[in-house]
């Protein structure tokens, strides 16, 4: 439950609707109203199965010939609160398509939500189990960002250690199976969309990197699906690899350590991203240590080719460093290095040839 608590508080602090779904008892209305104790919000629960419309929604009413809408008795009028519709596969049609607007659109009829209201909503699974109606269409599935809720015993007891009878809490250390929650809990099908992503994006923007790591991979799986999550997952894992070129010089023992790891593409893209870097300044305002100590690191090929690419780029730059005696010594190293000539072994002379040679007599 701690798990998932921090990750629909980083949903709804995002603008963004969690869904979440899990069994009867679970827990959902607790985790809510422990939500607003600890940020300091007033909690509106909403059984959406028992409104009828006009609850929702509020009643008309005529006013200068013309039909206006009051405030439902619910609405909030400031904006630390959080407004938790509950139960709402259980809806009528009519309640849930106002619902909609209030999600989409933050607002009901010409009432306005005040800036800063949370919105969540929960349903329990879709399946034989519950008796409600089947409204998880695509549309539908793409408002929310879509959270199983299932309960930890050991999260529980902490919660319950002062208010739950201690028999109760002695006997469930001994028989854990008797605590319930046991059932599966499946997620609708979850579709990646344009919006989705948007979604995503809006979340990711408030998080933290350490908090990205921690939710990042449910959050995403809410809102694109299982494939998509994973996929996404992995490219950042990736994108957390490179290196940017300022590293050199902002943290650059750690960066050291991850150029010896690093396979030769990835090095060779972090040399590109240097002399890009690099073409930004005057030649003289470069430090060279950090730059030395990276490329004494690198194959000699990846050094060679910075060496060759920095002096195409502009001689001025090689022709200043070359005076630091550090960095002479990796010229010289790139130097032998692009004149080793890689040879192949020829059956039909019994001779090594040069790979260049060979592949000027194909041509």
């Amino acid at each position: 439950m701690e798990f998932i608590k921090g990750a629909i508080e980083k949903i709804m602090e995002a603008g963004e609707v969690p869904m979440l779904v899990g069994n009867q008892g679970v827990g959902k209305t607790k985790l809510i109203e422990r939500i607003g104790k600890e940020t300091d919000r007033k909690v509106v629960t909403l059984i959406t199965s028992q409104m009828e419309p006009g609850d929702l929604i509020g009643l008309p009413w005529a006013e200068d010939g013309k039909t206006v809408w009051l405030k439902p008795n619910w609405w909030p009028e400031e904006g630390d609160c959080i407004i938790f519709l509950d139960e709402i596969a259980r809806a009528r049609t009519s309640t849930r398509n106002a619902i909609m607007q209030l999600l989409i659109d933050k607002k009901l009829h010409e009432h306005v939500l005040p800036e800063g209201v949370w919105l969540v909503a929960a349903t329990n699974p879709s399946d034989e189990r519950f008796e409600q109606d089947e409204i998880f269409d695509d549309a539908f599935i793409d408002r929310f960002v879509w959270l199983e809720v299932r309960n930890d015993l050991q999260d529980w007891k902490k919660w319950g250690r002062d208010i739950i009878d201690q028999s109760i809490l002695g006997f469930l250390d001994n028989e854990s199976q008797y605590f319930g929650d046991s059932e599966d809990v499946e997620l609708p099908e979850i579709k990646p969309s344009p919006r989705s992503w948007e979604k995503l994006s809006n979340v990711l923007s408030v998080m933290s990197k350490d908090e990205q790591l921690k939710y990042g991979m449910k959050i995403a799986r809410g809102l694109v699906g299982y494939e998509g999550a994973v996929s996404f997952s992995t490219y950042l894992e990736k994108l957390e690899e490179r290196i940017k070129p300022n590293e050199i010089w902002d943290n650059n023992a750690a960066v050291v350590e991850k150029v010896k790891g690093m396979e030769i593409h990835r090095v060779n893209e972090l040399v590109d991203k240097t002399l890009r870097y690099l073409s930004k300044k005057k030649p003289e305002e470069v430090e060279l240590e950090p730059l030395v100590n990276v490329l004494s690191v690198m194959s000699a090929e990846s050094a060679a080719k910075f060496v060759r690419d920095l002096e195409e780029m502009d001689k001025s730059y090689k022709n200043t460093f070359v005076k630091n005696e550090d960095f002479s010594n990796i010229v010289l190293r790139s130097k032998f290095a692009s004149d080793i000539k890689i040879k192949k072994f020829d059956p039909q002379t019994r001779e090594f040839i040069d790979m260049k040679e060979e592949t000027e007599a194909e041509v």
